[in-house]
Order: structure tokens, then sequence, then C-alpha cells
């Protein structure tokens, strides 16, 4: 029953403690080198690759100016045969003043706005910040129908996205979009009357290009609507003078055309809404 003596705990050597240091000491060397050449490389791949893109940013700015410069001669080579033809052979010098005229009020605009065209499809420069510009699109506004705004924002980004065009609704089978377009072209009951009414609660009255889209569209539709009446009522009227050349006279005089009180002041609303648009339009 004696206890046994307890050995005290044996110290460690000083050699043994020195190589631990210096292998602690090495491993957070190698790690604090490879966190080191990590930032290097990133910093380097960074500025490799602004440096590539002002490299392209320069030749693309050459490229461009090369093209705007060839599109420039082709343009002022068109302008001067246009100016020819403006000119007929035998003309007065009335006439030749007025084509002078009509060509120096008219030709710049033109020139600018095809050259603008040019460049923005065929440009290099502006390539990459217009494919970036695609991608930051905000979604398409969903519907609710206890929200103006949200109702607002759906009807008015159906009929005009910002980011497509109005084929863009078709090939996404947009329902809002075909709904509308189909209400616009529709005669019956004065319904595209009210669809445009409703349209011009909508747009933004102090937006110059938000009105002429909006009377260009009406007078559009009211040509469409137009058409399907006047067919309508064509295909009516032959379909009762062959059921009178069968013995029944009295079907074409109960079929004449009549125009209600509710849709003769839709059409009065009509040239109202076109005339306050364009009194807007002028106003500013």
């Amino acid at each position: 029953g004696r206890e046994r003596p307890r050995r005290a705990p044996a110290s460690p050597s000083p050699m043994k403690g020195a190589r631990g240091r210096t292998a602690e000491a090495l491993a957070r060397g190698c790690r604090d080198i490879t966190g080191a050449a990590s930032r290097a490389g990133r910093k380097l791949d960074s500025a490799l690759e602004f440096q590539q893109e002002q490299t392209d940013a320069v030749v693309k700015g050459l490229l461009d100016r090369a093209l705007q410069h060839s599109v420039e001669k082709v343009l002022r080579a068109f302008g001067a045969s246009l100016k020819r033809m403006l000119k007929p052979p035998y003309a007065s010098r009335w006439m030749e003043r007025l084509a002078d005229q009509v060509f120096a009020g008219a030709w710049p605009d033109l020139k600018e706005t095809i050259e603008e065209s040019i460049m923005e499809t065929a440009g290099r420069a502006r390539a990459k910040e217009k494919r970036r510009q695609l991608f930051h699109w905000a979604r398409r506004p969903r519907l609710q129908f206890g929200a103006w705004n949200c109702v607002r924002a759906r009807v008015l980004h159906s009929l005009k996205p910002a980011d497509g065009n109005k084929l863009r609704s078709v090939a996404e089978r947009d329902g809002v979009a075909l709904g509308v377009i189909l209400l616009k072209m529709s005669p019956a009951f004065g319904t595209n009357v009210l669809v445009f009414i409703l349209l011009f609660v909508l747009i933004d009255k102090s937006d110059e290009s938000q009105l002429v889209g909006y009377i260009l569209s009406f007078k559009s539709f009211q040509f469409i609507s137009g058409v399907f009446s006047a067919s309508s009522i064509a295909y009516a009227f032959l379909s009762c003078l062959q059921r009178a050349a069968d013995g029944d006279p009295a079907s074409c005089a109960a079929m004449a055309p009549a125009l209600p009180l509710s849709i003769a002041l839709l059409e009065v609303a009509r040239v109202a809404l076109l005339a306050m648009s364009g009194l807007l339009l002028v106003g500013g």
C-alpha cells in the first residue's frame, strides 16, 4: 500500500522548442506569402482587364470615327444627288428656290437621323454598354386590380415596353396587350373610344412622346375600326339585297344604319380627346 512518488513533468528540451517555433514561423510566412501572391494576382488581373478595356475602347473609337467619316461621305453624296433630283429639267427659278428651301429644311434633320441610326447599329464603342443596359431592365410589372399604380404600369408596359417593341407582346403572348389591342380595333358599342378614354387617363400628359404616340395610335385604330364597320355594313346590305331579290323587299329598309345617341356622344368624345391632346402638345 505505499504510494509511489509522482514524477515531475519533463520539461521540453530547448532544441525541440526552437524547432517548433521555427516551423510555426515558416508556416505563417508561407501563408502570408500565399495571401500576398493571391492579392497581387487579383490586382494584376484587374489591371490587365482595365487595360484591355481601355485598349478596346481606343480601337473601337478609331473604328467608329472611320465608320462615321465614311457614312458622312456617303450621305453628303446622297444629299447632293437628292437635291438635284428635286429640280426637274426645265424647272423655273421659283420652283428651284422652293426645292432648295424644302431641301434645306428637311435634309439636315434627316441626315442626322440616318447617321445616328447607322452608328447605333454598326458602331462598336457603345456595344458593350448597350448589352449591359439590357441586362438590368426591371421585370414586367404584375397586374393587381386593387392598386391603381399597378394597373397603370401593367397596361402602359404592355402597350409601350421600354425593353422591347410591340411585337414582343405578340411573341410572349401577353394577354393584357393583346386584349387592349383587340378592344382598340373593335367598333362595337364604341368600345374603341372607351379604351382610348382610359388610355388618356393612364398616360403622362406632360410627356410629348406619349401624347404624339397617343394621337397617332388613336387615328390609326380609328381607320382600322372604320374599315371593319364599313365592311360589316357592306356585307349586311349585300345580304339584304339578296333577300330582296328573293322576294323580301322590306329587309333592307329594316336594317338601315342608324347612329344611337350614346355612339354619337362617343364620337364627340373622340374629337374632344384628340383636340385636348393637340392643345397639351402645343402648350408643352
